[in-house]
């Protein structure tokens, strides 16, 4: 279809054409060249008088040995323009067929798929001003990488990625999924979380192996040591890895005044407890079909510096000694962990520095979001071959974004301010840049922001003291009604947490008092501290979720008839207890409000 012919004077790289049909800023137009071949073109401006419109226009390229090539000699006056078919930009661009799927050119039926070994293999970067979508789009990504089974971990400062365990709620987004063939889907057996169990019921213990070097120590003391607390601290752990209790142990006996400060340090680091002997497990961390959450809320900036600088730096370790498969990183909230020097130092600045630039070669690939390119480090973002940039405004990230990736021109640059949430440039897998509309998400979005219209503000707040600790389980009501079809009613059992201890080796298990079953080891011990079998192997042993099924087959009052003492006399016989605290179980017990007392 013709749209109009070319006017005034044309160069290699840009023309104008009279408007006679309509046409959209950004539209795609072909145009024939006099080597025999069309020409892909694209609208970058309209300009309208009383009389006429004028369309700004772009030169991108045409095809030829397998590569994009631009005119020698610019168009001709008069010259038709096209509008441009879908198959001729698929051809032009080479937009694969297979890959990620990330959604379509804007205003085009062609679906843009990202390669897959080109993407995890050369590092990724979604840059947007807060709120615009960027972590939206992370997710579609990290659907499609867990849908394929690449080992992932998601380093999430902010909690919000919990929600790849399930499925997409927003029937508008529902809607849109049907004609890509998508459904909503969650991921609640290849997603697990590490965190603060005390802020989210789903997580498991976030905690370190109690084996450290010198510089694990020197990356978390909060302070500078003295050139003779360094002599200390490397003579107490001797070119190897010790656990803290041994390091403090080896410095209590040097008769020096240096040990003093060096040891209150030591006994901070022991006193904020994230080292455990049975701490993280890398062979668990990164597994085939398996998304690892390192959810970090709640944990002050420098914790999560460190644990992002120990958890990076032995995952690189292991993966260049191929202990561990091929696996991909994504960090959320980028330029605060790895900023640009002007802005400061973090303690994982060195080791993000050193997977963009080292980790594909070892096959450990990386993703980086971030709201502020201009305070990331710079090395680090060119280093990023794909890039997806979201709406962003602030003129110094516009100016970063500039310096840092390639194709960017200054109409893309102004284009940028006014993308609509959704929608992003493409630039890295393919030759040019492309306008995209990202494709809804097959699961739930986590990263909506509060509705203070909306929130409920009223009601009343009993003291948090008076009241005994609730242990949640990890899926809520709504969301379990969903994934099952049934209908469950909430109800609270009462239970026990035990802490308690044999022979060096520490237990916390929490009891159920109406039967008095072992409900789940907190700390996910692989051994029950009654038989030695494996907890699979206890009849007894179920998890949150499964509890109610199999309690409201033999009591439907839920009450308890087990006593604390009765429980402590059975651990007694093996095991000194520690410490004890009765709690309840929020549990979720198929039926109405008329068959379930509680």
């Amino acid at each position: 279809m013709i749209v109009g012919k070319i006017i005034g004077t044309s160069s290699t790289k840009e023309f104008d054409f009279l408007v006679q049909k309509k046409i959209n800023k950004f539209e795609y137009i072909q145009v024939y060249n006099e080597n025999g071949k069309y020409c892909l073109c694209q609208v970058v401006d309209l300009l309208r008088d009383s009389e006429k419109t004028v369309a700004k226009s772009q030169v991108l390229g045409y095809r030829e040995d397998n590569r994009i090539k631009t005119p020698r000699q610019p168009f001709r006056p008069g010259t038709e323009v096209l509008y441009a078919s879908d198959d001729f930009i698929s051809q032009t661009i080479e937009i694969g067929k297979s890959g990620l799927l990330l959604g379509s050119i804007e205003g085009r039926n062609i679906s843009v798929f990202l390669d897959t070994n080109k993407l995890l293999t050369k590092h990724l970067a979604i840059i947007a001003k807060s709120g615009s979508g960027k972590s939206y789009a992370c997710g579609v990504i990290v659907e499609e990488i867990i849908k394929r089974g690449i080992p992932l971990i998601i380093v999430d400062p902010h909690g919000e990625y919990s929600s790849l365990r399930l499925p997409n709620d927003r029937k508008e987004e529902i809607d849109k999924l049907k004609p890509l063939g998508l459904k909503p889907k969650g991921f609640i057996e290849q997603v697990i979380e590490f965190g603060d169990t005390q802020l989210s019921s789903s997580c498991l213990p976030l905690k370190l192996r109690d084996s450290l070097t010198a510089e694990d120590l020197f990356t978390l003391f909060p302070v500078k040591l003295s050139s003779a607390q360094q002599v200390l601290l490397y003579n107490a752990i001797k070119d190897k890895s010790s656990d803290l209790d041994s390091v403090i142990l080896s410095i209590e006996s040097e008769e020096t005044g240096a040990k003093i400060g060096l040891l209150s340090q030591l006994k901070y680091i022991k006193s904020l407890e994230i080292f455990d002997s049975d701490g993280l497990s890398y062979s668990e961390l990164v597994k085939k079909a398996r998304c690892s959450l390192i959810n970090l809320r709640g944990y002050p900036l420098e914790l999560q510096e460190f644990f992002i600088a120990k958890i990076l730096s032995d995952l690189f370790l292991l993966r260049k000694k191929e202990d561990i498969p091929p696996l991909f990183v994504v960090v959320e909230e980028a330029h605060n962990f790895c900023p640009e020097r002007s802005f400061g130092e973090s303690r994982s600045s060195r080791i993000i520095r050193t997977l963009a630039s080292e980790g594909r070669k070892f096959g450990l690939g990386l993703g980086i979001i971030t709201q502020r390119p201009a305070k990331i480090d710079k090395n680090v973002l060119s280093q990023c071959s794909t890039q997806l940039i979201l709406k962003t405004t602030n003129p110094n990230d516009l100016k970063a974004i500039s310096n840092s990736v390639e194709g960017i021109t200054s109409e893309k640059e102004k284009e940028i301010r006014n993308l609509a949430i959704g929608s992003a440039i493409v630039t890295g897998f393919l030759e040019m840049p492309v306008f995209v509309n990202i494709r809804p998400r097959q699961t739930r979005h986590g990263g909506h922001a509060v509705d203070f219209e909306k929130e409920d503000f009223k009601g009343s707040f009993e003291s948090y003291e008076e009241k005994l600790s609730v242990i949640l389980p990890r899926v809520n009501k709504k969301d379990l009604e969903i994934m099952t079809g049934k209908k469950y009613v909430s109800t609270l059992i009462p239970a026990v947490y035990i802490n308690m201890e044999n022979e060096g080796s520490r237990h916390k298990v929490l009891f159920e008092l109406v039967n008095g079953n072992v409900i789940q080891d907190i700390d996910k011990k692989k051994y029950s501290v009654f038989s030695g079998q494996p907890f699979s192997e206890i009849e007894s042993f179920y998890s949150v979720e499964q509890m109610p099924e199999k309690l409201i087959k033999s009591d439907k009052e839920l009450k308890q008839r087990v006593s604390v003492k009765s429980i402590m006399e059975r651990i007694k016989q093996k095991y000194k207890v520690a410490s004890y605290e009765e709690c309840s179980l929020l549990v979720y017990v198929p039926g109405s409000d008329e068959n379930v007392e509680s």
